[in-house]
């Protein structure tokens, strides 16, 4: 009887060294949750005080100007476009005018390119004035006038009115009134002055009207569908590993078959004022409205993450990066910096590689810009964390301060 006892006492007093020590580990894990909360409440706290300058502070211009520029898009066109061999779209065929000086020369290959038989023709230039020579105008209004039914011509927005939203006027070509034509506004969209154009819109308000943009009313002529009323309605360009066969004016008859049932945009591909600075370099407006009609076609709508949840994603990296960073520094005490170093790089690789991928097959644009920004801080968050615990250590008494893991006893 007296050996049960002792085997039941024995067992009862390991049950009660287990339950303490579970004890003992939940009030450890909810103090270092804390703590790992605290730096990554730092982590912002500074963030955010780095993009409050730079908004505010005239000397943390460039900063700004990075930070208006950042976007992650651009990392993946370069990615997608490593390939130096690109494939050549099947949709759009372009027409160089560059070396064309006269509107004759121009009337006769927009008659050539009729004689293609070409699903739509995008004519992407402005004849704002009349010709010194009456016979090129009327041989050219001829050109245009007799395949207005697949064509979409080039228009301008103009005297923008901010507490309207909307444009006040449309600059068309001077013989917009000898025909009911269908003009599409060509403007591009920067986010500053000099900026990379990284957007197309699909329409935009005319005083109390909507007008259309080429990109948009082209795509649905060839996809066959009505454009939809859409106020100011902005979409990311895909700048991809796509590029356009290019035909010189001089022979499109010779590659008449290569035309025929496609979009085919008239315009320059080498005028310098007609160039603008993009996420893949410079390039020339009609390329970059051919890219603007192929991302309608191809990637309907790219989504793009919100605001609250690119915070939400940042906090929980943060929050992931400050138990790592606490075990590495514990592990690898005599090479921290270099293990550490390797750590968030691979981090940041790994982020890049999933949005790369949710971006290129679920059109998904995810925003790391605070996830980034906090994985550069992280370790800063938790110098300035350590410091404050220690400092509420010496000259407090407060008990959970003494539960922190970062408390020297």
């Amino acid at each position: 009887m007296h050996f049960k006892t002792n085997i039941a006492f024995h067992y009862y007093s390991m049950i009660r060294k287990k339950l303490r020590d579970i004890k003992n580990i939940k009030i450890k894990l909810h103090s270092s949750i804390l703590d790992y909360m605290g730096i990554c409440l730092i982590v912002f706290l500074l963030g955010y005080i780095l993009v409050f300058a730079s908004l505010n502070l005239s000397i943390f211009n460039p900063l700004k100007q990075a930070l208006e520029d950042f976007k992650m898009t651009d990392l993946y066109f370069e990615l997608m476009r490593s390939d130096k061999e690109k494939e050549l779209n099947k949709d759009i065929v372009l027409v160089d005018v560059t070396k064309l000086t006269s509107r004759d020369s121009i009337a006769q290959v927009i008659t050539d390119i009729h004689s293609c038989s070409p699903k739509v023709l995008m004519i992407d230039l402005i004849f704002e004035r009349r010709s010194f020579d009456n016979t090129e105008d009327i041989g050219l209004m001829n050109a245009i006038e007799m395949g207005k039914d697949k064509e979409i011509l080039s228009a301008k927005l103009t005297g923008y009115k901010p507490e309207k939203e909307a444009f006040t006027n449309l600059t068309k070509s001077f013989f917009y009134e000898i025909a009911d034509f269908k003009w599409g506004y060509s403007n591009v969209s920067q986010t500053r002055p000099g900026g990379s154009i990284r957007k197309y819109s699909l329409s935009q308000r005319l005083n109390d009207s909507i007008s259309y943009s080429m990109a948009y009313l082209a795509a649905c002529a060839y996809m066959g569908i009505k454009p939809e009323s859409k106020d100011a309605s902005e979409r990311l360009i895909v700048y991809d590993d796509t590029d356009f066969l290019a035909i010189e004016s001089d022979k499109v008859l010779e590659n008449a078959s290569l035309l025929k049932d496609k979009i085919v945009i008239l315009g320059t591909l080498e005028e310098e004022a007609d160039m603008h600075i993009t996420p893949v370099g410079k390039l020339s407006g009609m390329k970059i409205l051919a890219y603007s009609t192929m991302t309608f076609m191809n990637h309907k709508k790219i989504q793009h993450m919100g605001k609250f949840a690119s915070l939400l994603m940042a906090f929980v990296v943060c929050m992931f990066c400050a138990w790592a960073g606490r075990h590495i520094r514990r592990k690898y005490t005599n090479v921290t910096s270099y293990i550490l170093k390797l750590f968030y790089f691979v981090v940041t690789a790994f982020l890049v590689w999933i949005a790369f991928i949710l971006f290129v097959h679920f059109d998904y644009d995810a925003n790391l810009l605070y996830s980034l920004l906090g994985l550069a801080l992280v370790e800063e968050g938790r110098l300035q964390y350590s410091s404050i615990v220690k400092t509420l250590g010496k000259h407090t008494k407060w008990n959970f301060i003494k539960k922190s893991i970062y408390y020297d006893k």
